[in-house]
Formats: structure tokens, sequence, C-alpha cells
């Protein structure tokens, strides 16, 4: 005989359930949970790409990601640019979206800041120009040309960062950070014609659409998503916003199965009974 006081569970108030989940989700921003996280074959592999690396590689980060995109795309792009300046490599940044070059300069600038690097020396944001695969096509004869000056309006010909690295085919290895389709302009154009290595970090909506692409080894690393961006987070050792995103998803998450649990445990008495009552009609 089940208690019928499990019935009370199907007459929680929603207020409590909305509060509940609104504390679930807003706690763990507040105050990080670091709960374990495990590391991704994926994510793994752009990690070890740019670790082993050699001195003065030069590596392309686009930032092809608008703001509807930012909770996810933007701690990649601050995780990889950190990952990047710490090891001290050679970084250019350009960004098909004419919105996001703004956004790309300020997190340079923090983590320019924080390793001690020199704009036009370690680092250079070219800022946004339209074009797509017209404009990668001509990336591989110049950087300069396409972009004669930068994101702040700085004249580009005569950057030291540009002279071991002058077009795109000089890069050592590149990584699209996107939310739609920039990623196919790299493949076909900067892969497959410019053979220039390349890792991509995509919203986890698109994950399933470039895995393809990772089972035929033309990526060399996938970050999928928020979870994508936290495991760099990791890799790199600097817990930031993705890491704190995952504790809230987590946390929200168990709320939600406890809440369902709650609400089939209400019916079960009634269940119960009308099961009773059929077998003792018969």
């Amino acid at each position: 005989m089940m208690p019928q006081w499990l019935e009370m569970f199907g007459r929680i108030d929603r207020r409590i359930i909305y509060l509940a989940i609104a504390a679930a989700v807003a706690l763990p921003l507040i105050f990080p949970l670091n709960l374990p996280l495990a590391i991704t074959k994926n994510s793994q592999s752009i990690f070890d790409r740019i670790e082993a690396l050699p001195e003065s590689s030069s590596v392309l980060i686009a930032f092809d990601f608008d703001p509807t995109s930012i909770p996810e795309c933007q701690p990649m792009a601050i995780a990889l640019v950190r990952h990047v300046m710490k090891r001290g490599l050679p970084l250019i940044v350009y960004t098909n979206y004419p919105e996001t070059g703004p956004i790309a300069d300020r997190i340079l600038e923090n983590l320019a800041k924080e390793y001690n690097r020199t704009y036009g020396t370690d680092y250079v944001n070219l800022g946004f120009k339209p074009g797509n695969d017209a404009l990668l096509l001509s990336l591989g004869s110049s950087w300069t040309a396409p972009f004669p000056n930068d994101q702040r309006g700085q004249v580009t010909a005569g950057m030291p960062i540009f002279q071991h690295c002058p077009n795109y085919r000089a890069l050592s290895y590149m990584v699209d950070i996107a939310h739609g389709a920039t990623v196919d302009f790299y493949i076909t154009i900067g892969l497959a014609q410019f053979g220039v290595p390349l890792g991509v970090g995509v919203t986890a909506v698109n994950v399933p659409q470039y895995e393809a692409y990772m089972q035929t080894n033309q990526l060399t690393g996938m970050l999928g998503g928020l979870k994508g961006a936290a495991e760099y987070e990791k890799l790199v050792g600097k817990d930031g916003k993705a890491t704190r995103g995952m504790d809230a998803q987590s946390v929200a998450h168990i709320v939600i199965i406890i809440l369902i649990l709650l609400g089939n445990l209400s019916i079960l008495p009634k269940w119960l009974q009308k099961r009773k009552s059929r077998a003792e009609g018969r």
C-alpha cells in the first residue's frame, strides 16, 4: 500500500518549481562548484596541436560569431587566445561578422596585458572585411592587401607579425570559432587549397554537422558548445564562464530529474488503486 501523502508532490506550486530552477542556475554561477568534467578527445586534440607547435609558429583564430552566440563561443575564444598567448605564438585574428571586431579587440587587449604581449608584434586584430570565401582566397596571397588597416585603424603594412607570416599559406594552425557556415570556407579553401591544419569551435547545435569531418580527419579537433569551451578552460588551467555555466547546467538537470521523479511518485498511489480495483472487479 503506497502512502497517500505522495500525492502532495503533484500539487507543488509552480512558483516553487520556478524558484528552484532559478536558484539551481544562479547559485553555481555566483558560487562555482568546480564539478569534475571529462575532457573529450576532440578538445584534447586542439590543445595538443597548439602545444606541439614550434616557437614562432603563427596561429589564426577567426571570431566568426555574433552577440547571439556569445554564451557558447566567447568562452572558447578566451580560452584559445589564452593558450596561444601563454605559449608566446604569433596570433592573427579576424572576423567575418561586422559586430565582432570590438569583441575580439577587448578579449585580446585583456589577455595581452596578462601575458605582456605587444600589439603588432605578438598579435593583431585585422577586424572585419566582407567577402567570406573570396576574402579567404585573397588572404592566400597577403594579409595586408585585403586588410590595409586593422580593427584599430592602424596601417598593417610593416607590422612585425607579418614578416614571418605574410599570408594565410604561411600559417601553422588555424581555429575557426563559428556559429554559422564559415567552417565550410576554411575546409574547402584554407585546408584543401592552402593546406593549413584546421580546428573548429562550434555551437552545440552544429556539432553533428561537423562530426563527419572529425571522423575523416579533415579537422584536427572540435570544441562543441559550452561543454567544449569548459573543457578547454580546464586544459589551459583557467576556469571561466563556461566552467561555471556547466556547473549551472548540471545542477539544473539534477533538479529537473528530481522534479520528474516526484511528479511520477505523486500519481503512483492512484495508479496502484485503479489497478487493484480492476483486479477485484474481475
